[in-house]
């Protein structure tokens, strides 16, 4: 081969190499160091605020997920507040303290951790302190991960709680009477402090108001109020009748459209409290019979509607007189 030839060969070649390295994709270079993937992203799940007078070996161990190429070689609860480890399991967390939750992640094999890798704790990369996300010094591919400093979190306490108001009448909506909390002389916020669930709060009975400290502190409490019956808004009315005489001479005539009821939550009833012995009431039906053979004239009858109680409805009673005349 000629020298021209030679040359011409080794330029192409070079062109043809050039291409390929431009051409590679930038995430497969990123993927890809020394036969090695890249891990761009580390979730350490459990981490919560400490409890005072506990110890670390009493609070949340931290953890990663199942079937990630990543894994936790230790973990240490650090003294902010000392600047130093809690290096024996048995110190008591001081509530006046800062603390923060270390852990050394550990790639699997085939893996390594990428510089521009995001840790996050609980999926959130605002409870990671960034500045002690770095690669350990003596523990080769590891990376050391601090989460941000945490005021370690009260005993469990018992809220004291109130509601206002305290008692409320049945009506289908729910009920959230307004919640204040107190630990000892210090109010608490919702939402910050605590959280408020509300349990059978809408049909009549006892409801329960459930208080969770959070935050700084732990503990439940619970407040009851009542949700009393309604009443029930029934209306009365009648009808007075004429009935000839020819109608009940040879049988006994049932006459409807007397009494009308509106507004009854419970079952109605009728009963005849006084009246004519001619005249007589159907206990379901409210229809007032008039007895076969009934002489002309004009007859009253004075009846009970009752409406009865249901779960949510207070029973409640009315009168009223009707008349009937046979002409």
């Amino acid at each position: 081969m000629s020298a021209y030839k030679r040359v011409l060969s080794v330029l192409v070649l070079t062109v043809l190499l050039l291409g390929l390295i431009s051409g590679r994709a930038p995430a497969e270079e990123n993927q890809l160091k020394d036969g090695l993937k890249a891990i761009h992203v580390v979730n350490v799940e459990g981490f919560r605020a400490p409890v005072a007078g506990s110890t670390p070996m009493d609070s949340y161990y931290l953890s990663v997920d199942k079937g990630q190429n990543y894994y936790i070689v230790y973990q240490y609860w650090y003294d902010n507040t000392l600047d130093e480890d809690m290096n024996t399991e048995d110190i008591p967390f001081d509530k006046a303290h800062l603390y923060s939750a270390g852990c050394l992640i550990c790639p699997n094999d085939g893996y390594y951790i990428a510089e521009d890798c995001v840790f996050k704790m609980n999926g959130s990369t605002k409870l990671t302190d960034s500045a002690q996300c770095y690669p350990h010094a003596y523990l080769e591919g590891t990376w050391f991960v601090r989460s941000v400093a945490v005021q370690c979190a009260e005993k469990e306490v018992a809220p004291v709680i109130s509601l206002s108001p305290s008692s409320f009448i049945y009506d289908g909506a729910k009920k959230k009477p307004k919640v204040t909390v107190k630990v000892g002389k210090t109010v608490l916020k919702q939402g910050t402090d605590y959280t408020v669930a509300y349990i059978n709060n809408i049909n009549a009975g006892t409801a329960k108001a459930i208080v969770t400290l959070k935050g700084k502190r732990s503990g439940t409490g619970t407040k009851t109020f009542k949700i009393s019956k309604a009443p029930q808004q029934l209306k009365v009315g009648k009808k007075n009748q004429t009935v000839r005489y020819t109608e009940i001479r040879e049988k006994s005539k049932i006459i409807s459209g007397t009494i009308t009821v509106e507004g009854a939550e419970g079952q109605v009833v009728y009963k005849k409290e006084s009246g004519s012995d001619y005249l007589t009431i159907g206990k379901k039906t409210g229809k007032i019979t008039v007895r076969k053979g009934t002489p002309k004239g004009t007859y009253t009858i004075t009846v009970t509607v009752t409406a009865k109680a249901t779960a949510n409805y207070k029973k409640v009673t009315k009168k009223i007189t009707v008349k009937i005349k046979v002409k």
